[in-house]
Order: structure tokens, then sequence, then C-alpha cells
């Protein structure tokens, strides 16, 4: 599947395969992370923070206004 599409879901490069990528560079290492890696970490979470703001406006705005369909917990 193509990594680069624009969409509500999917943006420039998926965060998943951010993820992958950081983790396989910790998993093959003998020495501990340095600085760079570690803040790798913190805009990976600011950039799942921005989907998940992102997210949660489309369920907001589309989800009817009906009792029994309510947000993913975790919103």
């Amino acid at each position: 599947m193509a990594t680069k599409k624009k969409s509500i879901f999917a943006d420039e490069e998926r965060i998943r395969e951010k993820v992958s990528s950081l983790y396989g560079n910790f998993c093959g290492m003998q020495a501990k992370p340095n600085s760079t890696q570690l803040e790798a970490i913190d805009v990976m979470q600011s950039d799942f923070n921005v989907q998940k703001e992102a997210l949660k406006k489309v369920f907001t705005k589309n989800l009817p206004k009906n009792p029994q369909l309510k947000l993913p917990k975790g919103f």
C-alpha cells in the first residue's frame, strides 16, 4: 500500500511506519539511544496527538446525535 496520500485518516507518512522505523532502529542498536532518537519519540507523540484531534473532530461532526453512538474511549 502506498504511504503517500492525503485524506482525513492518512497524512504524508503514516505514524505507524514512523514507529516501526524507530523501533527497528532501537532494536538493532547495541548502544543506548542518543538524544536525536529520543526526541523522535516526542515528535511522533505530537504527530499522533494532532491526528487524534483531527479524528475527534470528524467523529464529533459526523456521528449522529444518537445516545447509543458515542466517541470511543480515550477521546
